[in-house]
């Protein structure tokens, strides 16, 4: 199960809020089915679905940002290339000539048969010196975030019983959701962008959280 999201960050902009009208034709019905204004939060939504609620692909449009995800893309490159196209529709309506910030997040579940298979790969990453400090049982859970300049990694074992847990949140396909699953969450992002420089950005952090997915993948998959 995989969910893709990006957000240009921008500083508020009226003029948006003014041309809601114009954008929904941007968008509805040749790109997106549905579409609803929410006026509490200044912003409209387009999806593909009956419902926002069901809906995996969605766009999401306010006076300071523009988000677009996919859960499951269908290829690999899916999620950019609509990305990409979806932005060149909507940048005539950013009026400065740099943005905030980018980001593009990828989070991910893989399923795993067995729980110890996850914990024992924890072992590889920590020293058993590190861990005999605390305890002397071995750890039952893990969860771990790692800050970096320009990247956000969380990652770590999420059974199906952790209801209460905000990730299952982020999913309409819950069948899918297995007993236990491996959440990997990676954010990767850039700050103070020039408009022309925008593209080229979402594409460098689109490679780069490919990367970073791949090698999270590789390292703590079953399919070995």
């Amino acid at each position: 199960m995989k969910k893709t999201v990006a957000e240009i960050r921008f500083a508020g902009q009226i003029s948006i809020i003014e041309g809601m009208t114009k954008l929904v034709r941007n968008y509805y019905p040749s790109e997106f089915s549905h579409w609803n204004l929410v006026s509490v939060a200044n912003s409209l939504q387009l999806y593909n679905g009956e419902s926002l609620a069901k809906a995996s692909e969605i766009i999401q449009i306010s006076n300071t940002q523009f988000i677009y995800s996919v859960e499951n893309p269908t290829t690999k490159n899916y999620f950019i290339d609509k990305y990409k196209k979806y932005y060149k529709m909507f940048q005539d309506y950013i009026e400065t000539n740099s943005v905030s910030r980018i980001g593009i997040r990828n989070i991910e579940l893989l399923e795993q048969t067995d729980k110890e298979y996850t914990l024992e790969k924890y072992n590889n990453i920590y020293k058993d010196t590190f861990l005999e400090m605390f305890s002397e049982s071995k750890p039952k859970d893990f969860y771990d975030v790692i800050n970096y300049d320009d990247s956000r990694i969380a990652f770590g074992p999420l059974a199906k019983k952790e209801t209460t847990n905000n990730y299952w949140k982020e999913f309409k396909q819950t069948d899918e959701i297995k007993e236990n699953m491996f959440l990997f969450d990676i954010d990767c992002f850039n700050k103070n962008i020039k408009k022309t420089k925008i593209i080229n950005v979402l594409n460098n952090l689109f490679d780069k959280n490919n990367d970073l997915s791949d090698k999270m993948r590789n390292f703590f998959s079953m399919d070995k």
